[in-house]
C-alpha cells in the first residue's frame, strides 16, 4: 500500500478537486486500486470520480453509493 501527500486542493461551487503529489516507484506498475468513503455518509448520492496519471495516460474511476473500491489495470 501506497500512502499519498496531497499538493493542491481546488474548491469551486461545483466540485474539489485534490492533486496528489507524484510518487516514485522502481517496478512498472500493473493496476491502481482506490478506495473512497470521501462524504459517503452525509452526502449518499455523491459520486467521487478519481483519476489517475500514469505515463502520460489518464485512466478513471467513479465511485459512490455502494461502489466504494475500484481497480483500473494500467497498459
Amino acid at each position: 500500500m501506497q500512502l499519498l501527500e496531497i499538493d493542491v486542493v481546488e474548491v469551486t461551487f461545483a466540485e474539489v478537486v485534490v492533486h496528489f503529489k507524484p510518487i516514485k516507484y522502481k517496478r512498472k506498475l500493473k493496476s491502481v486500486t482506490v478506495a473512497s468513503t470521501l462524504l459517503q455518509l452525509v452526502f449518499p448520492n455523491q459520486k467521487n470520480m478519481v483519476q489517475v496519471n500514469y505515463k502520460g495516460k489518464m485512466y478513471s474511476m467513479l465511485l459512490g453509493g455502494s461502489k466504494t473500491v475500484e481497480e483500473v489495470f494500467l497498459d
